[in-house]
């Protein structure tokens, strides 16, 4: 029987246009071959993305690619392809992917009662929150008339954020004075920081004229 060969790309379709272009490859990605007898081989792809399996013989083939963590799979849906080997080599049977991307999202707010909690306090405006990624400030953003911020367009990692606190203010939420967190899956929402404000005490002096102990009409 002939041998045959499958062959095909594996990019990340930047321009959306469907086709590899230059700087789209996607190298040293894993390719798996599952074949008739449901054995398995896998393959690296190369510098342009190419990946390739010769010596078939004819039968049913699955071919799937391995996704790094942050990575979603374009085309095909799943990430593989079914097929049948019968009488030529399979060329074109590429993969397109594209790059994950979250965001950490949160509210900067006046805690009036001071329990470290939102109980629909009022947001603060022009306060600075950094983002941090392996102890180096990577972005910063000033909060928004209602208190809110966004960081948007982050890849699948850890992070830091934090608010650059201001004089007069007491810092109760959160307790630890920053959050760290793990972008996976989806955005992460409700990262809120929580301030109280400084105390005062204030009152009046007045010249009891009558000394009843209360300021009456007059008495300054």
């Amino acid at each position: 029987e002939p041998k045959m060969n499958i062959s095909g790309l594996v990019y990340e379709d930047k321009n959306g246009n469907g086709q590899a272009d230059s700087g789209e490859a996607l190298s040293g990605w894993t390719v798996q071959i599952t074949k008739p007898d449901q054995s398995q081989v896998s393959v690296l792809t190369r510098e342009d993305g190419s990946y390739s399996f010769q010596d078939l013989d004819a039968g049913s083939y699955t071919v799937a690619e391995i996704l790094p963590a942050g990575w979603e799979a374009v085309t095909p849906e799943g990430g593989s392809h079914s097929l049948t080997l019968q009488n030529s080599d399979i060329r074109g049977l590429d993969f397109i992917n594209k790059l994950v991307r979250y965001s950490i999202s949160g509210r900067k707010y006046n805690d009036l009662n001071g329990n470290g909690a939102f109980d629909g306090e009022p947001g603060m405006e022009g306060w600075t929150i950094q983002l941090s990624q392996d102890g180096s400030v990577i972005s910063t953003t000033t909060t928004e008339k209602d208190g809110s911020y966004r960081f948007a367009e982050l890849s699948p990692g850890s992070y830091t954020v934090s608010e650059v606190e201001q004089t007069g203010w007491t810092r109760t939420a959160p307790s630890e004075g920053s959050y760290t967190v793990e972008l996976k899956n989806g955005d992460v929402k409700d990262r809120d920081f929580g301030n109280h404000g400084s105390f005062a005490i204030s009152g009046t002096s007045f010249l009891d004229s009558n000394g009843n102990g209360v300021r009456d009409e007059g008495e300054s």
